[in-house]
C-alpha cells in the first residue's frame, strides 16, 4: 500500500507541474483545426483579401500531428484550385492531387508543402512514409481523392 501511495503522490507531482507549465500538450483536434484555419487566414489570405474571414477557410483533411507539425489539405474561398491530376513527389513517394491545391504542413510559424517541410527537416522521411499510407489513392472511375471538407 505504500507503493502505491507513493506512486499516487508522484503522479499527482508530475500532473501539477504539467498543468503550471502549460497543460499536457495536447490539443483536441478542433482546437488545432480553429488554429489552423486561423493562421493560414492571416498567413495567406488577409493581405490580399481584407474581407477575408476564418470561414473562408476550409480544412479539406486533416491528417494529423507529425512530431511538432500539423499536417492538413487547406483550400480557401478566394484560389481557384484548376481541376486537373497534380502530384507531389519526395524520393519515391508519390502525392496525388485531384486539382492544384496540395496538403500543406504548419510548424507553429509557417505553412509549408510537403517537400518544403521534407528538406527543412520539419517532415522525417519516416512522417512520410507514415503520412503516404494515410494518403487517399486515385480510384479508376476518378471519385475524389479526399472526403467532405471539416467546417
Amino acid at each position: 500500500m505504500k507503493k502505491f501511495t507513493s506512486f499516487l503522490l508522484a503522479l499527482v507531482s508530475i500532473l501539477a507541474v504539467a498543468l503550471v507549465f502549460g497543460g499536457c500538450g495536447d490539443k483536441d483536434e478542433a482546437e488545432i483545426i480553429r488554429e489552423l484555419k486561423l493562421k493560414y487566414l492571416h498567413a495567406h489570405l488577409i493581405t490580399d483579401y481584407p474581407d477575408a474571414t476564418v470561414d473562408d477557410v476550409t480544412i479539406v483533411k486533416y491528417y494529423g500531428q507529425y512530431g511538432n507539425s500539423y499536417v492538413a489539405l487547406i483550400s480557401d474561398g478566394y484560389h481557384e484550385y484548376r481541376g486537373v491530376i497534380s502530384q507531389e513527389t519526395i524520393k519515391d513517394l508519390v502525392f496525388t492531387y485531384t486539382n492544384t491545391n496540395s496538403v500543406k504542413v504548419f510548424d507553429g510559424v509557417r505553412f509549408y508543402n510537403l517537400k518544403e517541410a521534407y528538406l527543412t527537416s520539419i517532415l522525417t522521411m519516416e512522417d512520410l512514409q507514415l503520412l503516404h499510407r494515410q494518403f487517399p489513392k486515385p480510384t479508376e472511375e476518378g471519385n475524389e481523392l479526399h472526403g467532405e471538407p471539416i467546417k
